[in-house]
């Protein structure tokens, strides 16, 4: 998967999560963590962006949505990459998506 934002701006991802049979996921109780990191060697305190979802749009369809802030996305332009985890209400951890995420430049630095 690939995610792209251009630096400094607010973008707000809408994600639907299946299981392995394409059933969708239930989020109820599930928190779920997006990481995003220059490398998979990372620490987690060196992660670039990191976001904590406990409130899902519609947990019983499997839908959440990740919602990223100016000062989120104020990093380097480039490549990074990211993950999405879900941690379940028996603390088991899934991850979910792993990919591509691109912080691209932008022209105008105030607005």
């Amino acid at each position: 998967m690939k995610l792209e934002v251009y630096r400094g701006d607010s973008k707000t991802y809408e994600l639907e999560f299946l299981d392995q049979l394409g059933n969708k996921l239930d989020l109820t109780n599930v928190i779920i963590t997006f990481t995003v990191k220059r490398s998979v060697y990372d620490d987690d305190s060196q992660a670039i962006i990191q976001k904590t979802i406990r409130s899902h749009t519609d947990p019983v369809n499997g839908i959440t949505r990740i919602s990223l802030t100016p000062t989120d996305t104020d990093k380097p332009d480039g490549v990074y990459i990211f993950d999405i985890q879900m941690k379940d209400s028996l603390n088991n951890i899934k991850t979910l998506v792993v990919g591509k995420f691109y912080i691209k430049p932008d022209v105008t630095r105030s607005a």
